[in-house]
């Protein structure tokens, strides 16, 4: 009897566990802005001085898309100007590891022509 008690105790906590583990939602940056607009509006203000730019949400990936409408804009110029800006983008997703307890987040710097073509991206994290 104290056998069987036993089994269906390691049983019952077995599928508990099993049932814990599958209606765990995983908070990536992507849900933690949806569940936090607030948090989101002050991401967005990153970008809120530039009508070329926008940020978007995608899993641990924070998008920041810039549009280029200058045609001598080109990778060779934006590549050093992204090395000298990498401190200051490691720095945002280190902050938001922190601020947000939530590992591997990235910055992706994405450039674009006016008509969406891409011209250079780099990730930061």
């Amino acid at each position: 009897m104290k056998k069987r008690l036993l089994v269906t105790v390691v049983l019952v906590a077995l599928v508990m566990t099993s049932l814990i583990g599958c209606t765990k939602k995983e908070v990536t940056l992507e849900s933690f802005v949806k569940d936090n607009p607030s948090e989101e509006a002050a991401l967005e203000q990153l970008t809120a001085d530039d009508p070329n730019a926008q940020i978007e949400f995608e899993g641990n990936i924070m998008r920041i898309i810039y549009k280029v409408e200058d045609e001598n804009i080109t990778k060779d110029i934006l590549d050093p100007a992204m090395d000298m800006m990498e401190d200051i983008f490691n720095g945002i997703a280190q902050d938001l590891v922190k601020s947000t307890g939530i590992e591997g987040i990235q910055i992706e710097v994405l450039y674009q022509k006016a008509d969406g073509e891409e011209i250079t991206r780099r990730i930061f994290e």
